[in-house]
């Protein structure tokens, strides 16, 4: 349940019931069947990187070297959370070419501006 927890959206009550789901003998039968079809469960742990894990990311402008969705899903598999504007609990605006409002609030609130280039070389470090 603790490691359920660590999943953005599962609460207390969920983690626990899905924890207790796995014990049960009989759903052990049944993931059986379904690999018996082809079904298979996998886990993969998450790498962390520590410049991502905990921060809020929001991403703007036009990229070069990736798409803004390529740019949120390795801001999420890196640890991060992505959101769609800039507030106070954003950490880091993320800024391609022609970034918009979006990049005078994160100035009004003081929040860290990273060009694509810095991005990028946060991505490359584990």
């Amino acid at each position: 349940a603790d490691k359920l927890r660590q999943i953005e959206g599962f609460g207390i009550k969920v983690a626990e019931e899905t924890a207790e789901w796995f014990q049960k003998e009989s759903n052990h039968q049944y993931l059986g069947k379904l690999e018996k079809v082809g079904i298979k469960l996998i886990t993969k742990e998450k790498t962390q990187n520590p410049g991502f894990s905990g921060k809020t990311f929001v991403v703007t402008g036009s990229l070069e070297n990736m798409s803004r969705d390529e740019a949120k899903e390795k801001i999420r598999a890196a640890g991060g959370k992505v959101q769609g504007t800039v507030s106070k609990n954003t950490n880091v605006l993320v800024c391609g070419r022609n970034p918009g409002s979006k990049f005078d609030t994160a100035k009004k609130l003081g929040v860290q501006i990273m060009e694509e280039e810095e991005f990028i070389s946060l991505l490359n470090r584990a």
